[in-house]
C-alpha cells in the first residue's frame, strides 16, 4: 500500500507506527481533495474523510472536532455512546441525547477524557479484567482559530489551555506509542 499513499501519508504512517510520535499537524491546502489509491475507481476525498476511511481504516473511534460543529463522533459512534453514558453516570454529566460541546474548553476537556479512557479502557474475558484499548483519533479541524499563531504570553487563558492540552497529548509518554493518534488541520 505505500505506492497509494501520498506522499505526506506514507511518511505519517511510518512516523506513527515508529512509536516516537502520536500528534501530526497537516497545514496548508487542508480543502484540497485527496486521491484515494486504495479503491477502485480511484475516488477523491476531503483531508478529513481521507484521514478516517484511509488514514485511520483500521481505527475504532475517530473524533472530529471544530468550533463550528463542536465535537463528532466521525467513526465508531456506539463506542463513543457507550462512553458518553458512562460519562453521564459516573461524572454527572448530561451528554447522552444532547448537543456534544462546540465550546473549545469543554470540548477538549470530553475528548481528553475519551482518549486516555480509550487507552485505560478495561473489559472482563472469562471473568478476568482485562487491559483491550479503544484505537482512537482525534481529528482537530481549524486548529489556527483554537491557539492563534504568537508569542504564548499573548494568548487568552482559553487558548492557552488548549495549547496545554496539545502539548501534554504530544508528549505524554501514555500517549505517544500508544493506540491514539492526533491530527491538527490549520
Amino acid at each position: 500500500m505505500p505506492d497509494l499513499l501520498p506522499a505526506w501519508a506514507q511518511e505519517m504512517r511510518e512516523v506513527f507506527k515508529g512509536g516516537t510520535v502520536s500528534q501530526f499537524l497537516i497545514h496548508g491546502n487542508v480543502f484540497d481533495l485527496v486521491s484515494d489509491r486504495t479503491s477502485d475507481p480511484i475516488r477523491f476525498l476531503s483531508v478529513r474523510d481521507y484521514l478516517t476511511e484511509v488514514m485511520f481504516a483500521r481505527f475504532e473511534v475517530v473524533l472530529a472536532y471544530n468550533r463550528g460543529t463542536g465535537v463528532r463522533a466521525v467513526k465508531g459512534k456506539d463506542e463513543f455512546q457507550k462512553f458518553l453514558k458512562l460519562s453521564d453516570e459516573w461524572m454527572q454529566t448530561s451528554y447522552t441525547g444532547n448537543p456534544l460541546p462546540r465550546d473549545p474548553l469543554v470540548a477538549f476537556d470530553l475528548m481528553d477524557r475519551f482518549v486516555r479512557y480509550s487507552h485505560h479502557r478495561t473489559v472482563i474475558q472469562d471473568g478476568v479484567p482485562t487491559l483491550s484499548p479503544i484505537k482512537t483519533a482525534v481529528i482537530l479541524e481549524f486548529v489556527q482559530f483554537m491557539v492563534p499563531a504568537g508569542e504564548a504570553s499573548h494568548l487568552g487563558d482559553g487558548s492557552t489551555e488548549i495549547l496545554i492540552r496539545l502539548l501534554d497529548w504530544a508528549s505524554d509518554p501514555n500517549l505517544v506509542g500508544s493506540q491514539a493518534v492526533g491530527v491538527l488541520l490549520a
